[in-house]
């Protein structure tokens, strides 16, 4: 296997740049995924390693090798493609050899490639089969054999699962996850389904509008999201975010020393934030900023410990949980009450929270519910995360 860099690579049709300036390392046998919105260049930037578009400036290294003006037969890699892009007149077995006998390899080492990778993708009872008598898995199952008889130094993944149905979706994520994990295999995959980017990742790299937002291992990716898009973008239902505005001289509860409070026009909602989060709040100063909290962040709790009222607009239920959508009651809340709290104010907006399954509101239901200790972000008016100490 090699490692992949990208060293400031840039993509740009005319005055458009899809990709701007990237920098970018996919270790030697790592399972590094590309996510973001559509649009947003990840599969410009595969495409540009793969050699199918032209690198309009910046460094690519395949293997420690600069390999921009490398044909993409010479770069050693596999791709495969979102589409199956099978030869629909050839068999099962002779679309996984026809890559290896264009490049004219021994008949017994093309034949031992493909019934070895065919025997790991379960694919021996159907090589005499043509594209047409088999079922979309089926089908990727093959594109993906046609990839590893390749034996490559990089493995790349175009939005491979799009085209499947949900349980299909989870059959080949087990799939791909199982050839990572048997070839130890350098891959860099392409999607825009974060299930996809959390459950089969070492590494997580989140674009958004041609920019790299932040580059983590999947749990950091969701606890420490770097920014308010990676918040809400990794994350399902998304994470509430709810803008606030700092005051330099807050009123608390009387008997309190005195702290920083959020305030935003309205204060029908007022969420106590402790400890770290109310350390940053201290750190942050005043003026705007923004409240990040996960729908499984807020938890229903008696009347009198409320923080948040939600009146209840959509119900979701999932089986294993349930969701509910709504705007905060119009309800005003007293102070924070000690030196390392901070008070969040803001004005009713949609809000989701994550209930247990047996939880059944009627539309209209107000529920009580509070934050979760340790819980919810605290963000920058520049959109970045701020941790306990202040430093975004």
């Amino acid at each position: 296997m090699a490692s992949v860099e990208l060293e400031h690579l840039q993509k740009r049709y005319g005055d458009t740049l899809v990709v701007a300036s990237l920098d970018l390392q996919v270790r030697d046998g790592e399972l590094l995924v590309l996510v973001g919105p559509s649009g947003c260049g990840k599969s410009t930037t595969l495409r540009m390693v793969a050699g199918l578009e032209e690198i309009s400036a910046g460094t690519l290294k395949i293997g420690g090798r600069v390999a921009n003006d490398l044909s993409p037969r010479d770069r050693d890699i596999a791709m495969v493609f979102q589409s199956y892009a099978l030869y629909p007149h050839m068999s099962v077995y002779e679309n996984m050899a026809f890559g290896l006998r264009i490049r004219k390899l021994d008949p017994a080492d093309i034949d031992r490639r493909v019934r070895d990778a065919a025997r790991f993708l379960e694919l021996e009872p159907l090589l005499e089969r043509r594209p047409k008598a088999l079922s979309g898995g089926q089908r990727q199952r093959v594109a993906m054999g046609r990839a590893v008889v390749r034996e490559p130094a990089v493995f790349l993944f175009d939005e491979p699962l799009s085209n499947l149905d949900a349980k299909l979706r989870v059959q080949m994520r087990i799939e791909v996850a199982r050839l990572h994990e048997r070839l130890r295999a350098t891959i860099l995959y392409v999607t825009h389904d974060q299930v996809e980017a959390m459950t089969l990742a070492d590494r997580i790299a989140v674009m958004h509008k041609g920019v790299l937002q932040q580059v983590a291992s999947p749990d950091v990716i969701y606890r420490q999201p770097a920014n308010t898009f990676v918040a809400t973008f990794i994350g399902s239902p998304a994470m509430n975010l709810w803008p606030v505005t700092l005051e330099a001289d807050a009123t608390v509860a009387p008997g309190a020393a005195g702290g920083p409070t959020f305030r935003a026009d309205g204060g029908c909602v007022q969420l106590t934030l402790k400890g770290n989060l109310g350390a940053a709040a201290a750190q942050l100063g005043p003026g705007p900023a923004t409240l990040g909290v996960r729908p499984q962040d807020l938890e229903p709790c008696a009347e009198n410990e409320a923080e948040l009222r939600l009146r209840v607009a959509v119900v979701e239920p999932l089986g294993a949980e349930t969701y509910v959508y709504g705007n905060a009651a119009e309800k005003p809340f007293a102070a924070a009450s000690s030196r390392d709290e901070a008070t969040v104010e803001r004005v009713a907006s949609p809000s989701i929270v994550r209930l247990d399954p047996q939880t059944r509101p009627r539309l209209g239901d107000v529920i009580p519910l509070r934050l979760r200790a340790g819980a919810g972000h605290l963000f920058a008016a520049d959109g970045l995360r701020v941790d306990a100490s202040g430093a975004p």
